[in-house]
């Protein structure tokens, strides 16, 4: 299961083990994982949208600790489909597949939503617990988390339009300087997102 309630042995008065919960810095950043050239294009893209939902009963029930380690796990596939994409557009770029370009952000686009649905459920969950404090963290992850995907579908085909365009044409400065200015914000993104988890495991260390 993408979802699947984690087993503590953290004891009272001892710290909680690190390799329990992935450094932040891994799930804002990672690094592309190798796609073999002859894979499907549908495999190389990974699950529908439909199977990275978590079900809304799979959280019913659920204590704060589970509820944070599914923040988590919600990061850990986001990583991964952000790996996905630019491998994946990456693939089309080398094919000459430009008409194919606005179907594959659709697609993530949607797969995204899926990621952003599940820390909605988190953070209803959390708020139900009346751990306000905790899904307000959540949040603000979530909101980070959209403005760096939007940034991202944004600078692949940046990347592209300044690969292609000429040397000479005029054009080719704005698209640079447009290209560098989604780099930066990126990487302000990230900053925050990695904060934000870092309070997260903390908080997780403590309830557990």
């Amino acid at each position: 299961p993408l979802f699947a309630k984690r087993r503590s042995k953290a004891v009272l008065g001892q710290p909680v083990p690190r390799r329990s919960v992935p450094p932040a810095g891994m799930l804002a950043t990672a690094q592309k994982q190798p796609v073999h050239a002859a894979a499907p294009a549908v495999a190389k893209e990974g699950p529908e949208p439909e199977s990275l939902r978590m079900p809304s009963e799979m959280l019913d029930g659920a204590t704060t600790a589970t509820l944070l380690h599914a923040v988590i796990k919600v990061q850990e596939m986001r990583v991964n489909l952000n790996d996905l994409f630019v491998s994946r557009f990456e693939d089309l770029v080398t094919a000459g597949c430009s008409n194919e370009y606005p179907a594959l952000v659709e697609r993530f686009k949607l797969k995204y939503e899926a990621c952003n649905a599940n820390l909605q459920q988190v953070q209803d969950k959390l708020i139900c617990l009346d751990q306000k404090p905790l899904a307000h963290l959540v949040r603000a992850l979530q909101s980070e988390e959209v403005a760096r995907g939007a940034l991202l579908l944004q600078l692949q085909v940046l990347r592209q339009h300044l690969s292609v365009t000429d040397l000479e044409d005029p054009a080719r400065l704005e698209v640079a300087e447009q290209l560098a200015h989604a780099q930066g914000s990126i990487r302000t993104h990230e900053s925050v997102i990695n904060e934000t988890l870092e309070e997260l495991q903390c908080e997780l260390a403590d309830v557990e």
